[in-house]
């Protein structure tokens, strides 16, 4: 349960219903990504250092925070992509008035509606050689994601919503809410010249009181996370 006002970033989504198992990485992310600081793709060796402090950020905090997991060379290739997808009229307008269960089911419905707005490129739009949709086919990442968790994941059959990138401009955030997905996976690729933070209140899905005192600010204080810079 969170809300933040991220500029330039890439998400994955993560769920484990989707019936088509992961295939192999469609290209090899080369030194697009920081093997050194974050080991992922070496699980018998410094891998499971990272495994074991992911998971322990996991329990303790509910989020997992990698800085610079990519290097100056991917963050500036992703963002290439990004500003490519725009000028070729790729990018769309998302403005949404949302509750905070971004469902029907009317649970919560006496708060007021949240408000979220970005522009987006959908997953779809990517070829298969970029950069973002390699990450997304990752075999490494898969696997690190799958140790972190305990369990075998796979990946979502949405072509156009399994990795998308957003980018916020001048008054752009998203309001309160719960995602969908079970977990996400998010990158900064550009560092906002104001504001940013990520908050949340952590074990609150199934907890009304603490959703609640969330949105008011009241009784519970969210945690917040502040971008280390792209990457």
């Amino acid at each position: 349960f969170g809300s933040s006002g991220l500029r330039g970033s890439m998400r994955m989504a993560g769920r484990t219903l989707s019936p088509r198992p992961a295939g192999r990485g469609r290209r090899a992310l080369g030194s697009a990504v920081n093997w050194g600081k974050h080991p992922v793709n070496d699980p018998d060796g410094a891998g499971r250092r990272a495994v074991a402090a992911a998971r322990e950020a996991w329990a303790r905090d509910g989020v997992i925070h990698l800085p610079h997991f990519l290097t100056q060379q991917g963050v500036a290739v992703a963002l290439e992509e990004e500003a490519a997808a725009v000028d070729a009229g790729l990018v769309f307008r998302s403005t949404e008035d949302h509750n905070v269960m971004l469902d029907e089911s009317g649970r919560l419905s006496d708060l007021p509606l949240e408000q979220s707005s970005k522009w987006l490129v959908a997953g779809d739009q990517l070829s298969d050689a970029s950069l973002v949709r390699r990450l997304y086919h990752s075999e490494e990442l898969l696997g690190f994601v799958q140790a972190v968790l305990g369990r075998e994941l796979f990946r979502s059959a949405d072509p156009m919503n399994c990795v998308h990138l957003n980018r916020f401009g001048t008054g752009d955030g998203l309001g309160w809410h719960h995602d969908n997905s079970e977990f996400f996976f998010n990158i900064l690729l550009q560092a906002p010249e104001k504001g940013g933070e990520f908050e949340y209140v952590k074990d609150s899905r199934e907890d009304d009181q603490r959703i609640r005192a969330g949105v008011a600010g009241v009784g519970v204080k969210p945690h917040r996370l502040s971008a280390a810079g792209p990457g």
